[in-house]
């Protein structure tokens, strides 16, 4: 049997080019936890929106604080950047800018629009760029970040870590040149920072843009600088929060590696977490990571008031498998 190619993932030419929403299209956290008028957030303890309660921790842990500059990358429709500069502004924190970074000018007027009420009262940027060839000075952010949007990052598919391994010694005729080509990028990865590979041998794919970020991030923080990231996972961490959903078959932990999600035309992969805090490590970031429901503190199952057992258990769900990365540039 013909073994896969390797092959590169990338999702930039559709957001290069796409002209809808992205958050209500693919029902993002910040869009499902979204602040609706009148109403009060039922899912988390703070009771309040998503981007608000994100808000709330990074004042908290005093990454948003007065006189510093934010950078967010793929901001969609602009829900977290709204909803975080609307707490700011109720917690009178005086931030030194907040600029929007996206590949898709689309996407980036509509953040322009949805940030108009915050333009007066703030210094507020926006870039068409790439995030991984960010046109920025290094040293020159404060807080970076990446809310559920390095999953559309490229990726190397299909990796044999037998391959890898025996890696440069590797007969011509396996593979050609481009296949070659990328993996010598993802051994070098792989093998430079100690990356784990399936003990079953089976071919993986590997978050080779997510990797790179990381990269991109450590230039453009200033020292005492940190980034914020949020992804679905692919290594469940079962917390004791999901033995408290009645009806729920939730799946055991596990050290996953990431898997292809088909979406409206184009695909997303899980993030391997683990490889992420091994590189930042390593490149001395001090790391901080764990559930994401654990960050915006997802109240107590038993105590969420739902209107529809069945519309309102999957929010939960879908929480429970994201993760959160902070990442403190010494």
């Amino acid at each position: 049997m013909k073994q896969p190619e390797i092959e590169p993932h990338s999702t930039a030419f559709y957001y290069q080019t796409t002209q809808h929403g992205i958050a209500s299209h693919e029902a993002t956290v910040a869009y499902t936890f979204r602040h609706i008028t009148g109403e009060r957030n039922p899912f988390f303890r703070s009771r309040l929106s998503y981007g608000k309660t994100v808000a709330k921790q990074l004042i908290e842990k005093g990454l948003l604080a007065d006189s510093k500059e934010v950078l967010e990358i793929g901001g969609g429709e602009g829900q977290l950047a709204e909803e975080l500069l609307s707490y700011v502004r109720f917690r009178r924190v005086n931030l030194g800018s907040y600029t929007m970074l996206d590949l898709n000018p689309y996407l980036l007027e509509m953040q322009r629009a949805s940030m108009q009420s915050h333009s007066k009262r703030l210094d507020i940027h926006y870039i068409l760029a790439d995030a991984l060839r960010l046109p920025l000075a290094s040293n020159n952010v404060d807080l970076f970040i990446a809310n559920e949007v390095i999953a559309d990052f490229p990726v190397i598919k299909n990796l044999s870590p037998d391959d890898v391994d025996a890696f440069p010694n590797i007969p011509r005729s396996k593979y050609n040149d481009s296949d070659m080509e990328l993996l010598a990028q993802a051994a070098e990865l792989i093998k430079t920072y100690g990356l784990a590979m399936p003990d079953d041998g089976e071919r993986f794919h590997l978050n080779y843009g997510a990797i790179q970020l990381l990269f991109v991030i450590h230039s453009v923080l200033r020292s005492g600088g940190a980034a914020f990231i949020t992804e679905h996972s692919s290594e469940v961490t079962r917390t004791e929060y999901w033995d408290n959903i009645p009806g729920f078959d939730a799946p055991p932990t596990g050290i996953g590696f990431p898997a292809e999600v088909e979406l409206d035309g184009h695909s997303e992969f899980g993030i391997k977490f683990s490889h992420l805090e091994t590189i930042a490590e390593q490149i001395g970031f001090e790391v901080e990571s764990g559930p994401l429901h654990e960050f915006v503190r997802l109240k107590d199952y038993n105590l969420i008031e739902f209107e529809d057992d069945v519309t309102q258990l999957n929010p939960v769900c879908t929480l429970l498998q994201f993760r959160y990365l902070i990442l403190r540039k010494g």
